[in-house]
């Protein structure tokens, strides 16, 4: 277990280096995800044209994938900041908005986690179900379910993809397949709004240091704001 001074050193390392984390986000959210990662001392950056984001990755220490806000452009601009990521060998957020809701956004999730093969996956419970199962629906960016009726397809999920999968609502739930940890004291409302789901991940991306499976137990209720 991964005592509460390891977690402030991980804290004080980001805040000495201050990361440039790398985020292809959705316009909902910028600024909170922004202001998020602020919190706790990395350095955000929103960039999404395809002229720059392979550049900017490779002066980045990880990359943000949310695919909230789609366009085609958009979707190139994450594939190839993606694959970049990949061959450099930095860790990929992914956050699958709304997949399972149509055809192209289950079409867009799969060429994420084909391309850029991401270390974690964060969805409410419908968007993991419909990230395992393509038959599942969803139907935006608020779960249909809760988040504990996801958990078999998140461990199926961790497992084939060899990634940490994260369901966000009232319980928050962690896997890699074998590991499941869980988070309570949240709110049902939780599962409804897209800004509270999405700040909790970003967190993940400045901190390699830390062991993926116990990060969320760790930090994701923790008071970042200082």
């Amino acid at each position: 277990m991964i005592k509460t001074n390891q977690v402030t050193e991980a804290l004080l390392k980001v805040r000495t280096k201050a990361p440039l984390v790398h985020n292809i986000t959705n316009y909902v959210v910028m600024n909170n995800t922004a202001n998020a990662l602020l919190s706790i001392g990395a350095s955000p950056v929103m960039a999404h044209a395809i002229n720059e984001v392979e550049d900017m990755v490779g002066i980045a220490s990880s990359l943000v994938i949310n695919m909230g806000t789609l366009s085609d452009s958009w979707v190139k601009a994450m594939i190839l900041a993606g694959k970049k990521a990949k061959e450099k060998g930095i860790p990929v957020i992914f956050d699958p908005v709304g997949v399972g809701a149509t055809p192209y956004r289950i079409e867009v999730a799969q060429q994420i986690l084909k391309d850029c093969n991401p270390s974690v996956i964060r969805g409410n419970a419908s968007e993991i179900m419909a990230l395992y199962n393509s038959n599942a629906k969803t139907k935006g960016v608020d779960s249909t379910v809760s988040s504990n009726v996801a958990l078999d397809s998140a461990k199926l999920l961790a497992k084939s993809m060899n990634v940490i999968v994260v369901i966000s609502g009232q319980t928050d739930y962690i896997t890699d397949g074998d590991r499941v940890v869980c988070i309570h004291n949240g709110n049902t409302i939780m599962q409804r709004l897209q800004v509270w789901a999405v700040q909790p991940v970003l967190y993940v991306a400045p901190l390699p240091e830390l062991k993926r499976i116990y990060l969320w137990l760790l930090l994701v209720r923790w008071p970042l704001w200082v």
